[in-house]
């Protein structure tokens, strides 16, 4: 009883405080916001789900690594919720036993030390660091200790091989066992043979590919990709784009032919989408900003401006009174913009960042993956505008940079349009749509590659 007092006592200083960030952080988490979304649990129950799961994460009888998960949560160096009992939870058994037993830095290992206080592992590089050198450690103390249940050989269970060529070898496993045995070395959730292990959360939800390089280029290098929820990951359970191992590592095999047949939904994936469709798409985006957006934006400027721009026109001689004696503009006068010269160049700025080549738009997708955001060729007109928005912080008019690129993430759709006949899922064209304030739509442009 004592022990448990003390632990609740420990829970709630945590909750007080921690507790506002972890809910933040867990309504913002992949593997929790649609659940989130649809129960609608009280912040209390959000609180004992996460410390539920953290407490049974952590090995120690004091609990001495809850502080230290809850810190690598909010940090993001823990992606998920769901690594907490799974991958997690292993790497911290693993950890407390080597601990425990002071294997965690073996003299006769000549290796790179392992911290004795898990406080100085603060990243996920940072963790996947120690799990690279506490594997051969933990395999080598349980040779000795053959008493261990690890010790056990473990079952190949059910899988299929898929697909195989000169350099990759594709296994789909088709159980629990399969998946870790073919997982083993990794930290993915779905290999854990100590924590939960999620193999039948994701299986339920589409294959899961595992591909193993016949010339590695590092020890362990392995890759897990499914594609129902856009995971593509490495055997550190970092995201890594789908792409980048495709057309890079293992540029020249037919495995994206594989794939591309076998998960059509590839297709849909920015990486793999042409150049030119983009460009078609980027084009019309700029001809809509040119035409719809701007003009508009410079009519406020010219109306917020008007005595300041009519005497500048006056005293360039611009100005005329007629036979009424109003006072009128002439025809060769120059334009707003040539009087505001800041606007001008915000103007032409956000032109600038619509205008995206595709390796500005990879970019984008490059830098948003690692934050488990993951792209479609639908989802240009976003990139582009949080491009301008990003462009317009806090300058000098940065309202204008926000009106341009709301009205592009508002008011635009993109539909690709796609043949499936045959499960060729070829792209047949798209259509771009935008939408007025009041609802209404119009057909802004698109293509026909048919």
């Amino acid at each position: 009883m004592r022990f448990k007092e003390l632990l609740e006592y420990k829970r709630d200083i945590t909750i007080s405080n921690f507790g506002d960030r972890l809910i933040s952080r867990m309504h913002n988490d992949t593997t929790l916001r649609d659940w989130i979304t649809t129960r609608q649990p009280e912040d209390s129950q959000l609180h004992d789900m996460f410390f539920d799961e953290v407490e049974q994460a952590d090995p120690s009888q004091n609990k001495q690594y809850v502080q230290w998960i809850v810190q690598r949560f909010l940090d993001k160096s823990i992606v998920r919720y769901e690594d907490i009992s799974s991958s997690i939870a292993e790497f911290l058994f693993k950890y407390h036993e080597l601990k425990t037993r002071n294997r965690l830095n073996d003299p006769s290992d000549g290796a790179q030390s392992i911290p004795n206080d898990i406080n100085q592992i603060k990243t996920k590089d940072g963790i996947n660091a120690v799990h690279t050198e506490m594997t051969p450690r933990w395999n080598r103390m349980n040779v000795e200790l053959k008493d261990r249940q690890e010790q056990k050989v473990l079952s190949k269970g059910k899988s299929t091989e898929v697909y195989q060529d000169e350099q990759v070898r594709v296994i789909v496993p088709e159980d629990e066992d399969a998946a870790c045995y073919y997982g083993q070395g990794t930290q993915w959730c779905t290999a854990s043979t100590i924590g939960q292990n999620y193999f039948n959360h994701y299986n339920n939800n589409g294959k899961l590919y595992i591909l193993i390089p016949k010339k590695p280029e590092h020890e362990g290098e392995k890759y897990q990709l499914h594609f129902n929820d856009n995971q593509h990951m490495d055997e550190n359970d970092n995201p890594i784009l789908l792409g980048q191992i495709l057309d890079v590592r293992f540029a020249g095999s037919d495995l994206i032919d594989f794939l591309m047949a076998n998960e059509p939904s590839i297709t849909k994936m920015i990486e793999f989408t042409p150049e030119h469709v983009l460009m078609d798409v980027v084009d019309i985006l700029v001809k809509f900003t040119t035409d719809n957006l701007i003009p508009p934006i410079i009519e406020k400027l010219s109306e917020k401006n008007h005595v300041a721009y009519y005497d500048w026109l006056d005293e360039g001689g611009f100005l005329f009174k007629d036979s009424n004696n109003n006072v009128k503009v002439k025809d060769d006068a120059p334009k707003y913009l040539e009087f505001d010269g800041e606007s001008k160049d915000a103007i032409e700025r956000i032109l600038f960042f619509v205008d995206m080549n595709r390796a500005e738009i990879m970019d984008v997708v490059d830098m948003d993956y690692d934050q488990d955001i993951h792209y479609s060729n639908d989802n240009v007109n976003y990139i582009i505008s949080s491009k301008v928005q990003d462009a317009g912080w806090e300058e000098e008019n940065q309202w204008i940079y926000d009106e341009v690129a709301e009205a592009i993430d508002n008011n635009i759709t993109i539909n690709m349009n796609y043949d499936d006949t045959n499960g060729s899922f070829k792209l047949n064209g798209f259509d771009v749509y935008a939408y007025e304030d009041n609802g209404q739509g119009y057909r802004l442009g698109g293509k026909d590659y048919t």
